[in-house]
């Protein structure tokens, strides 16, 4: 006999809160990743797929409780139910480990979006098969096809949204839908189940724990989990800062050594200096030529990557809001060229494409109502600026400036 089960609404919204607070959990720990190094690099983006993994399990069983049949009670494969926690929290790490290869392609995309849809669906299915109870579960095929579009949608938008949701309110939009996404799966995926009971039986025993409470304890965990990961976060950000501060402090007394022993001859050294301590692929100096409206660069740092921006170009290669901009002493500041709207204009593109750069930071020299020089930041891959960064890279652009003035009025 088909039975038909009720939802308990109270455990259908937590489930879902669950999944938001999984997303949102992971995608900032993601972002972090984007902005450490080594094996630092690696801890986040385990600690994403295991907050990722672990909150969609957690969805799963708490909507799991929230479900309930007349006369049919219901207990879980010990084995199975954590392999299908296993399952969730290395397919959704390597998902996460493909897309955090800065790689920001369609295919890149999608391969690190399907094998992070292949965990979710493996856990759910996986999750249903370890249910215990008196009675036998067939599937519908068009409702699973259902659930495995949500599920593949949901994890592709995950890893798009994971590269370009840089800032907070954009990774709360971001944690709600895909928070949304992944419980549509799970309801889409007990709307393809069909549930018979056995003829004969009257069902097995009750569990002594009641749903209530292990949805109680489920969600404790989850929440603790999510609190563990946002603390360290936040503590890695914390240590992160010392250690900028203190090679900040190093790198304005070197600075200011260079240039008093050297005075304008040093900015060739200024310049891999801050090459290095941004981690960029190019730094150098720009001088206008006012009368020809023309940049001559005749410093330049790289780190071998990109080739050395030498030479005379026209000011106009780097497009007419940029250079008004820089004319207005505004720094400049860009994240991805060929997303920024300040950026968008042809002739912009066709020189970021020719000189290899994603990302500037270009800090303008304006004497008498006019642009005289310019000292800028180049990287290959987008990247965020951060406000000290910004804030650094004037200062010691200021440092520099005086030394090129005086050698000028000298």
């Amino acid at each position: 006999m088909n039975m038909v089960g009720t939802y308990d609404n109270g455990l259908v919204a937590l489930s879902v809160l669950i999944a938001m607070l999984a997303s949102y959990t992971s995608l900032r720990l993601v972002a972090r990743s984007r902005i450490s190094e080594h094996w630092i690099h690696k801890v986040w983006i385990a600690g994403a797929a295991f907050v990722l993994g672990g909150g969609i399990w957690s969805m799963h069983f708490v909507g799991m409780l929230a479900f309930s049949i007349p006369g049919m009670a219901t207990e879980y494969d010990t084995g199975l139910t954590l392999l299908s926690l296993a399952v969730a929290i290395i397919l959704t790490g390597i998902g996460f480990a493909i897309a955090a290869r800065g790689e920001e392609s369609l295919a890149s995309t999608l391969f690190a979006g399907l094998t992070m849809a292949a965990g979710i669906i493996a856990m759910h299915y996986m999750g249903m098969a370890a249910m215990r109870m008196a009675g036998t579960i067939t599937y519908s095929a068009s409702w699973v096809t259902v659930s495995v579009l949500i599920a593949v949608s949901a994890a592709t938008s995950a890893i798009w949204l994971a590269s370009r949701a840089r800032r907070l309110k954009h990774q709360v939009m971001a944690a709600m839908a895909m928070g949304f996404a992944i419980a549509g799966m799970h309801y889409a995926g007990m709307q393809a189940a069909n549930f018979t009971m056995l003829p004969h039986e009257t069902g097995l025993i009750r569990p002594n724990v009641s749903p209530f409470l292990l949805a109680l304890l489920i969600s404790a965990i989850t929440f603790f989990i999510l609190l563990v990961a946002l603390v360290a976060a936040r503590l890695e950000r914390i240590f992160q800062q010392m250690a900028r501060r203190e090679a900040r402090a190093a790198l304005r007394l070197e600075v200011a050594d260079l240039l008093r022993s050297k005075g304008p001859r040093s900015l060739d050294d200024v310049a891999a200096l801050m090459g290095a301590h941004f981690n960029v692929n190019r730094c150098g100096y720009g001088q206008l030529d006012p009368d020809d409206d023309i940049f001559d660069y005749d410093i330049c740092w790289t780190d071998g990557s990109v080739p050395e921006l030498l030479g005379r170009f026209p000011a106009a290669a780097f497009g007419v809001k940029i250079v008004a901009a820089l004319n207005r002493g505004e720094t400049i500041v860009v994240g991805d060229l060929a997303r920024d709207p300040v950026s968008d204009e042809p002739l912009t593109q066709s020189t970021s494409r020719e000189v290899d750069t994603r990302a500037i930071l270009v800090v303008p020299f304006v004497r008498g109502g006019r642009l005289r020089t310019i000292v800028y930041l180049n990287a290959r891959e987008p990247r965020q600026w951060l406000a000290d960064d910004v804030e650094f890279m004037e200062e010691i652009a200021e440092r520099t400036r005086l030394v090129i003035e005086r050698a000028e009025a000298e």
